[in-house]
């Protein structure tokens, strides 16, 4: 009986409308049905899946510009807000999950090693790629040197994560109030 209480209890909690949420939720994504790759890749049928539950699930997919607009203007997000990002411009994001995200009408900010794209490799999309996913509105962050992993290591010191939020438009007077 008390379990049955509990679960009834949580199913209502379920049910109550929420308050507009100060955050959202980001996915991040890097390759996309590259089984060389299996701890970066995703399985097309699992990210298809993905955008399946995004789609019916009562989630909100919004451009990472926007959030972070909202977030600076101390605006509310919808409930169950959602960001797609993906990383490093790996060919498979242009040739893969770009069509399938299209259909699904979802935003995505894409993250480009520039010193990879310069090497042209063939696992990477292309320059010319990248500046068509920028004509069809889509958000586009460069990163201009890759991190060697002791770099990586240290990505989050209160240093480079306000030069983050310096990339990202937020003032001086905001980053101080997030304590940086």
């Amino acid at each position: 009986l008390r379990r049955a209480a509990l679960a009834a209890v949580a199913a209502l909690a379920w049910l109550t409308p929420a308050a507009a949420a100060d955050h959202a939720v980001a996915i991040m994504y890097h390759r996309f049905g590259e089984d060389r790759y299996p701890s970066t890749s995703i399985k097309l049928q699992q990210f298809e899946a993905h955008l399946q539950e995004l789609s019916t699930g009562g989630y909100t997919v919004l451009p990472l510009s926007d959030v972070m607009a909202r977030i600076r203007a101390r605006a509310p997000l919808p409930d169950r807000a959602v960001v797609i990002t993906l990383d490093d411009a790996f060919r498979s994001v242009y040739t893969e999950a770009w069509p399938r995200l299209q259909r699904a009408g979802f935003p995505f900010s894409l993250f480009v090693a520039t010193e990879t794209l310069d090497l042209k490799g063939p696992d990477y999309m292309t320059w010319d790629q990248v500046r068509e996913l920028k004509r069809a509105g889509l958000g586009i962050a460069f990163n201009a040197k890759e991190m060697t992993r002791a770099e990586a290591s240290t990505a989050l010191t209160k240093k480079s994560m306000t030069s983050i939020l310096y990339l990202l438009g937020i003032t001086d007077n905001e980053i101080q109030a997030m304590g940086y």
